[in-house]
């Protein structure tokens, strides 16, 4: 069985455990949803059209959601034309990549529903997701973390990292929303967004939960998105935990491309003190000179915090922007 007829009949599957549960034979449920059992039957078992599928999951209060294909409340084409966007494909190429016809790629986007169910499956993988059915407004396993696990940036940390790269970041993908974020992006996915299922681009900064079995997961995630060629750099605030499984796994032996260890314990948004643990920043992607800014941004950044006055690094390139003269207090 080829792997797009795999995702299909989850697909089908997670329908008939639903139609199950409410305890609806195939004829009733194409009766609620306006359908025919023939249709209900087709998608089940892998076929139909997006829009039987669609009416089905009203019915069942299911949403199509899935990896890397973007927020399940918003309609399936939209968020497909946005990740061809990121990926940066023509309707052609990917048409060539899914083997379905520039046409039909055109009529998903544009949000046409009376399509093969199969061609979404097959421009979904094309563009490196994978659809299947999701409770509606479910919130992703991480949000159900307890609120110790979240922290804040530290305002002057994040201001010292974003200078680094030019002022701001292009994605934060584990933000407490635009508003809340001290961390300057042009894009910020929320725990509603589940930045693990979403494609990464750019210069993107992770401060991950940093609860245990979670954490490693967002380190596997920005490794991944870098090493595949979707986000060009990712930097990240994280516990400096060298011993561990996760560490040894997607940092260490030249995993990740630089880290610097931070001086001091830092005061989170959330607490009352300085943290139980020390930091690091942490860069997977980038390249030497970027890596030589964001060290000098921290430099300058450590100095602040101790009220002295930072001399110049002459071991800098010209290329890397200098901090500016503080007066020691």
């Amino acid at each position: 069985m080829k792997k797009n007829q795999c995702q299909k009949s989850s697909i089908g599957a997670t329908v008939r455990k639903a139609r199950g549960a409410l305890n609806l034979s195939q004829a009733e449920l194409g009766s609620r949803a306006g359908l025919t059992k023939m249709a209900v039957a087709q998608i089940e078992n892998g076929g139909g059209r997006l829009d039987t599928l669609l009416a089905l999951a009203d019915i069942l209060d299911l949403s199509i959601g899935g990896k890397g294909v973007g927020k399940a409340d918003k309609p399936i084409g939209g968020r497909l034309l946005s990740l061809r966007g990121v990926r940066n494909l023509s309707q052609r190429a990917v048409a060539a990549m899914s083997d379905i016809s520039a046409p039909t790629v055109g009529a998903i986007e544009s949000g046409e529903t009376r399509v093969h169910l199969s061609a979404v499956v097959k421009l979904a993988k094309a563009l490196g997701g994978a659809l299947k059915l999701v409770p509606r407004n479910a919130a992703p396993p991480w949000y159900k973390l307890d609120q110790q696990d979240h922290w804040t940036t530290p305002p002057d940390l994040a201001a010292a990292l974003a200078s680094a790269v030019g002022g701001h970041f292009d994605l934060d993908v584990a933000s407490p929303g635009e508003s809340a974020s001290p961390i300057p992006a042009r894009k910020h996915f929320t725990m509603a967004d589940d930045g693990l299922v979403q494609p990464w681009f750019g210069a993107a900064y992770m401060n991950p939960p940093y609860g245990r079995g979670v954490l490693r997961k967002w380190l596997a995630k920005a490794r991944a998105e870098v090493e595949a060629g979707h986000a060009e750099m990712v930097v990240a605030l994280l516990p400096s935990n060298t011993g561990t499984l996760y560490w040894r796994d997607h940092i260490g032996n030249g995993k990740a491309q630089h880290h610097k260890f931070l001086c001091g314990r830092l005061s989170f948004g959330e607490g009352e003190g300085p943290a139980t643990f020390d930091s690091v920043v942490v860069v997977w992607g980038g390249t030497k000179t970027m890596h030589q800014q964001i060290d000098e941004a921290l430099r300058c950044w450590e100095a602040g915090r101790k009220g002295k006055s930072v001399a110049a690094n002459d071991d800098a390139p010209q290329t890397v922007a200098r901090c500016p003269e503080m007066a020691a207090t």
